[in-house]
């Protein structure tokens, strides 16, 4: 989850950020990484935006299947799950 959680908004700051580190010379960035494999600005955005789509999916799926511990522990991996 926090894998998932940490690429949904890895991506979608790349996706936002895209024009003004495009303008500063960072090349790291994953529309730009996309980009540089011969995909145009249009595509490379759709791309990202699907990553960002594929990220969510895998941490609503992992949120899913999260086993219960006790009401206790239950409560605090939710505190936890929120943070993320």
């Amino acid at each position: 989850m926090e894998e998932a959680a940490n690429d949904m908004i890895s991506w979608s700051n790349d996706i936002h950020s895209y024009n003004k580190e495009q303008a500063q010379g960072d090349i790291h960035n994953l529309v730009m990484i996309l980009m540089y494999e011969r995909l145009g600005l249009q595509n490379a955005m759709h791309q990202a935006g699907v990553y960002c789509k594929a990220a969510l999916q895998r941490f609503e799926d992992n949120l899913i299947m999260l086993p219960t511990w006790g009401s206790d522990v239950d409560q605090k991996v939710a505190i936890y799950i929120q943070g993320l």
